[in-house]
């Protein structure tokens, strides 16, 4: 009941099962869970970032090359390794009018549907079964890439000479939204001068796409409380720590903080799109004697360690006790958000959405599986539609397959 207006994107519950993998998770392990479920995160609404590589709309698609279909992520991962031409130029390929292949199989005729629905401009009412829309592995934008290589955005980039041979930022000249002068083709926007009206919807449609934390609490009294926070994210492993940005409403704070403030006690699940819906429905603003879950028709789930119930249909849900919270103030000193530092005290995930690695056998959080939904601008909701793995360079710059190409002691724990 604490989001602002949120409204979600269409798909139906899915059939998840409802039994959970529970118990401490080693620290070891904790790194790839947290990152596994919260930071591949790609909506489908960035079209403008993604509709470069995805396959074009099937009246613009060549008949030889069907739109992607469905295969599990390990599937993928095996055919890629297996994969023996050379690798696609995403350049080329669009100014042929084609798309990079992606490692899937034949489609069906919901997966054209919403390939088409993901690639095209404008917007439509006619809703696509998120259950039906695949989820695939595709090689990354520039294959071909080699430092220092410059790549280019879609719109222009001054170069040095362009500049007079200047650093970045010298002589540089800020300017105000829709000011005259400043520098070409830059929208700059002096902070100070904006009030809050003016900062909410330009934060949100621009640090995207968010990890949504679907926070459960108790009241002192008992009443239970659920709402949907993007202002959220994992900051640290060990121990596992979530900070979460609670603003403030009228001068004061909202049920969700209000609660954890009293209790120092809180449920942080993630949210998947089948049940989008209902969890998108508990961030209206409700009295405080309202229990969202019941209203929302989700299921309460005891916890372990901390007094908030857990949801049963999120696949994960994280019980946190209150490590730190830090009071943001505005130029006139008032209090106006509180970041919450969450520790997690204990994991639970459904044994649908887990896996472990091939070379250790860590536990991980498959994405593909989760189904995680992320938050943009306005009332936009996006999720995982397709996925990508950039090598890491060693310490001299060079990547695998290159000669002389040493994998760092870092790099090597996070492939396994």
């Amino acid at each position: 009941m604490d989001q602002a207006q949120t409204t979600a994107a269409s798909g139906r519950p899915g059939a998840g099962s409802s039994k959970f993998a529970v118990g401490s998770v080693a620290c070891a392990g904790v790194a790839g869970l947290v990152a596994g479920a919260l930071l591949p995160l790609v909506g489908r609404q960035l079209r403008g970032a993604l509709g470069r590589f995805l396959p074009p709309p099937p009246a613009q698609q060549p008949a030889a090359k069907p739109a992607a279909g469905t295969r599990s992520s390990a599937d993928a991962k095996a055919a890629a390794a297996d994969v023996g031409d050379t690798p696609v130029d995403s350049a080329s390929l669009l100014a042929a009018g084609e798309a990079p292949a992606t490692l899937t199989s034949e489609p069906t005729a919901a997966t054209a549907a919403g390939t088409a629905a993901a690639t095209s401009v404008a917007r439509t009412d006619v809703g696509v079964d998120l259950a039906d829309v695949a989820v695939t592995w595709i090689r990354p934008p520039h294959p071909n890439w080699r430092a220092p290589e410059r790549l280019l955005p879609p719109f222009p980039v001054p170069s040095a000479a362009d500049r007079g041979g200047r650093g970045e930022e010298d002589g540089r000249e800020d300017k105000k939204a829709g000011d005259e002068g400043g520098e070409m083709g830059v929208v700059s926007v002096r902070v100070a001068e904006c009030s809050s009206s003016v900062l909410y919807p330009l934060v949100i449609s621009t640090v995207v796409p968010r990890p949504i934390a679907f926070i459960s609490t108790l009241s002192k009294t008992g009443i239970g409380n659920l709402s949907p926070y993007s202002y959220f994210n994992a900051v640290a492993h060990n121990p596992p720590l979530l900070a979460i940005g609670h603003c403030w409403s009228s001068g004061k704070p909202k049920d969700s903080l209000t609660n954890i403030l009293d209790t120092r006690e809180l449920v942080v699940a993630l949210m998947s799109d089948w049940f989008v819906e209902a969890a998108n429905h508990t961030c209206g603003p409700y009295p405080p004697d309202v229990n969202e879950m019941r209203l929302a028709g989700l299921t309460p789930v005891p916890s372990v360690a901390v007094k908030p119930p857990r949801v049963a249909e999120s696949a994960v849900n994280m019980e946190c006790v209150v490590r730190h919270t830090y009071d943001v103030t505005d130029r006139d000193g008032s209090v106006t958000t509180t970041v919450v530092l969450a520790e997690v005290v204990m994991f639970h995930f459904s044994e649908q959405v887990v896996t472990r690695t091939q070379n250790t056998g860590k536990l991980i959080v498959d994405p593909v599986k989760l189904r995680p939904m992320c938050r943009l601008g306005g009332n936009t909701y996006g999720f995982v539609s397709h996925l990508f793995d950039i090598a890491r360079p060693d310490k001299d710059g060079r990547y695998p397959g290159q000669d002389g190409f040493v994998r760092s002691e870092r790099d090597k724990i996070i492939s396994q």
